[in-house]
């Protein structure tokens, strides 16, 4: 049996790419749009308050006392930056947002999207196999149409399926990641990194272990390349698979130039992955992805930044067995808008893939009265061809703190359409679904508890429409009720706390929707010296699902009931200066038989380790 190995990418938009280099060549020598704010020592470590994660930028460092006297005074120039859109609403579990700042996403040891977002309360990973195999995950039993990834505000839009396959998305570029927990739908928004200091900044991670697993990542930020600043990386991860008799891999090239113009910051971003299978029968399957996008942003006044975007979209796969080629090309604007009391989003989009809308436009909203109330709102409007429209929207509500309460309650409705998903006369189908989330968080001396109460009513309920239930079709919905529970509690000792969280299902079972789910975990997270420049944490973490109902083998609608799920991780991460060790200890009970689809078994006992390092020039 061969084992699939990755081809080397040839990016295909050459033409594209020096057009537009040519492009913002001819504008000639610009201002910087933004000067560097003042930044903190890279070394310097703060322990984040849990689900309150405060943005930080750990590639701003100041430079050494002797090399600020020694460098040229052109060296020190401020760097062209392009202005990020603002994020201002409230984070965590009440709000139903998360987000990890750079600083946080090299301290975790997660090697795909999927592991990062599993930490989140009420998300279900659903994976076929190993590390290179399809996955997705699930928040409350939503799937196809109601999953969205976001790169730089360009939609990674799903042209062969109804979602985006999460393992062939990369960590290596990415300087936050930001996830909206909705009743009606997840959003999963990918911020890449870009330079913003005058030092060019170089990181590298690599790591081994078990099943011959191995994995590569590399980025390279230069403030100034061709008059403006350039960021590139690169990331392998492969493996020999379920009973290593399934090797896979995957491997992206990623690069994103800009320049200010002005008071607008033009930018061209380019990414290509390719993931290699092999499948059950030994063949070597291959699929390839690329997107790329032209975007102008710029901030015209105070507290308003705007953008206007043209990308596209290109696949390449033989999954099904038969070699399959489609394209498609999206463009659109958005603007937002961050005062003290308020904030507003808003988005247009227009697409030329049939299976997806013609025009899609969002607005979000909301009003801020600090220790008092927050109330905020969304809506979406979908244009199908065939002038049919499927409206969405959700409004939220927080009151107080008082004494250390929080009450909130969100509400959800409305209809979404899902790619590719049309009924026998070639006219989009829309599902409904409503939604209420009532609960209450309570803070007090670094503990925290809350919990809330879920009911959720769907028509029926669509597969993810990836390799694994593509062909499965629509299955029933009706009504579900359930309990979420999470909390942060302090140990006897300071750098020990416990966090954890538990949902709780019951009604009409769903497809991809256990009964229960729980993970929880006993953190040390503690920087011994003065200086910061030692970092220790250590993460012992257990998580268990019940049965789950996933699409069967009998046709369209039929289903099968997997058994539950439970495993105990460790993660270790030693950080020295701007050098992390880490290891991971996965499935320490060393349990043969969980699985998410019959005969899918996952691997046993399974150690990984590697180094990041840091390195600015």
């Amino acid at each position: 049996m061969s084992r699939a190995r990755p081809r080397d990418p040839r990016l295909r938009s050459g033409v594209t790419l020096v057009g537009a280099i040519v492009a913002f060549l001819v504008a000639g020598e610009l201002p910087a749009q933004e000067p560097v704010p003042t930044p903190t020592p890279p070394d310097s470590v703060a322990r984040p308050v849990p689900d309150s994660i405060a943005p930080a930028d750990s590639l701003k460092g100041p430079p050494a006392p002797d090399t600020l006297a020694k460098a040229p005074v052109d060296t020190l120039k401020p760097v062209d930056v392009v202005v990020s859109f603002p994020r201002s609403e409230a984070q965590g579990w009440s709000a139903g947002i998360w987000e990890w700042d750079r600083d946080e996403l090299l301290r975790e040891g997660d090697l795909t999207l999927t592991e990062l977002l599993e930490r989140i309360p009420g998300m279900t990973p659903i994976r076929w196999g190993f590390y290179g195999q399809p996955e997705a995950v699930s928040a409350f039993g939503a799937t196809a149409g109601r999953f969205e990834v976001v790169l730089d505000g360009f939609v990674l839009d799903p042209l062969d399926g109804g979602t985006v396959d999460l393992a062939g998305l990369e960590l290596v570029r990415l300087r936050r990641v930001r996830v909206e927990r909705r009743l009606g739908y997840t959003r999963v928004e990918l911020e890449t990194l870009a330079p913003s200091d005058h030092r060019p900044y170089s990181i590298v991670e690599a790591a081994t272990g078990d099943l011959d697993t191995n994995l590569f990542r590399g980025t390279f930020l230069a403030p100034r390349f061709l008059v403006g600043p350039l960021a590139l990386g690169i990331e392998r991860l492969d493996s020999d698979g379920i009973l290593r008799r399934e090797p896979a891999n995957t491997f992206t090239g990623w690069m994103k130039w800009g320049r200010t113009v002005g008071g607008t910051g033009l930018q061209f971003e380019l990414r290509r992955s390719t993931v290699q299978r092999t499948d059950t029968l030994g063949e070597v399957r291959e699929g390839k992805r690329q997107d790329w996008v032209l975007r102008a942003r710029g901030a015209p006044m105070s507290n308003v930044t705007t953008e206007a975007y043209f990308g596209v979209s290109a696949i390449e796969n033989d999954w099904t067995g038969e070699f399959l080629e489609d394209r498609g090309v999206q463009g659109g604007v958005r603007g937002a808008y961050e005062g003290e009391r308020a904030w507003a989003r808003t988005a247009l989009r227009a697409r030329s893939h049939p299976s997806l809308p013609d025009f899609e436009s969002e607005v979000a909203g909301g009003v801020r009265l600090p220790g008092f109330l927050a109330l905020s709102g969304d809506l979406t409007l979908s244009n199908w061809r065939r002038d049919a429209t499927a409206v969405s929207g959700g409004v939220r509500a927080e009151l107080g703190p008082f004494l250390g309460v929080r009450p909130f309650a969100e509400l959800s409705g409305g209809k979404r359409g899902v790619a590719g998903l049309v009924d026998a006369a070639g006219d989009p189908i829309f599902l409904e679904r409503d939604a209420l989330r009532v609960g209450a968080e309570y803070e007090r001396g670094g503990a925290r508890l809350g919990g809330a109460y879920v009911v959720i009513d769907a028509d029926s309920v669509p597969a993810f429409g990836l390799p694994f239930d593509r062909s499965a079709g629509l299955f029933a919905g009706g009504e579900v009720r359930g309990w979420e529970v999470v909390g942060t509690i302090p140990l006897f000792w300071e750098p020990l706390t416990f966090e954890g969280w538990y949902t709780r299902w019951s009604g009409s079972p769903w497809i991809y929707l256990p009964a229960e789910s729980l993970r929880g975990a006993v953190v040390y997270h503690h920087s011994p010296l003065a200086s910061g420049n030692l970092e220790i944490l250590a993460r012992l973490e257990g998580h268990h699902r019940s049965a789950m109902r996933i699409p069967g083998a009998g046709g369209p609608g039929a289903v099968t009931v997997v058994p539950a799920h439970t495993g105990l991780d460790f993660y270790l991460q030693i950080r020295i200066l701007d050098v992390r060790a880490f290891l991971r200890w996965e499935n320490i009970t060393n349990r043969l038989y969980d699985h998410d689809f019959p005969g899918r078994l996952h691997p046993g006992q399974r150690v990984l380790y590697g180094v990041k390092w840091e390195f600015w020039n």
